[in-house]
């Protein structure tokens, strides 16, 4: 059962008014629930505490990102309940997500085809991580800490080495190599639902299944370089279907 638990991480105690605001969106909406809130210093005294045969993996990331990606997997792991970035906001109540669901997944973008060949991926899609729910000692979660300590030792410390280190497409990757049967037992939410695209306005009927959205504001990347037209065009987002149907492993 996925406690109904909220996790969120910042860099301090203090945050920026608009991410206060944001974090405050979970809150109204859901205010049955826990709320446990982690700085960099409550992060790594929960690894030393909790998993202290990850600390050396966890404080030799090289990079914060790669430790806030990894702690999410952990904390849901060992405590389950919801992550949600601190950029995130709450549109409408989540209610109960117990139940029979064991695991919460998100789409968190459509891609065009020629984006998906590059990247590799079986389907034009990728999940995020930004978002997701688990029940406590999950085994998906499991392979997930698995494939991070794989992978860390690995890959250079470059923008795409970090996504697939500790990020999205680790995620995603994992997801795609399950077996049908394994991926019967994970709700894979359309985009829609728990990362609806900002230039989507929150009206009805458009935000019937509308739930939650992340606005981006993430600064760990390095600069972008300016891009072509025709990469800027590879590269995109394709727009979500905002009326799908909604079942437990539907990604329209």
């Amino acid at each position: 059962m996925i406690p109904s638990t909220l996790h969120q991480t910042w860099r301090t105690q203090t945050l920026p008014p608009q991410l206060y605001r944001w974090q405050l969106s979970w809150k109204r909406h859901n205010p049955t629930w826990q709320l446990h809130f982690y700085d960099d210093q409550a992060c790594l005294a929960f690894v030393e505490a909790t998993c202290p045969e990850f600390q050396p993996l966890y404080q030799g990331f090289p990079y914060a990102i790669q430790r806030a990606d990894f702690f999410r997997y952990l904390v849901l792991y060992y405590k389950g309940g919801l992550y949600a970035d601190i950029d995130m906001e709450c549109l409408r109540p989540l209610g109960n997500l117990g139940g029979r669901c064991q695991v919460i997944l998100a789409v968190e973008a459509h891609l065009t085809r020629q984006r998906q060949q590059e990247l590799g991926y079986r389907h034009p899609y990728q999940i995020a991580n930004c978002i997701f729910a688990a029940a406590p000692g999950h085994w998906f979660l499991q392979r997930l800490i698995e494939s991070v300590a794989h992978q860390a030792s690995r890959l250079p410390p470059t923008d795409d080495a970090i996504e697939e280190s500790t990020g999205p497409r680790l995620l995603t990757r994992l997801y795609f190599a399950l077996s049908e049967a394994e991926k019967q037992q994970i709700t894979l939410l359309p985009q829609i639902c728990w990362m609806a695209p900002t230039t989507y306005p929150n009206w009805w009927p458009l935000n019937r299944h509308m739930a939650a959205r992340h606005h981006f504001l993430g600064s760990w990347k390095q600069p972008a370089r300016p891009r072509a037209l025709h990469r800027r065009w590879i590269e995109r987002s394709k727009l979500p279907n905002p009326w799908p149907t909604l079942r437990g492993d539907t990604h329209a």
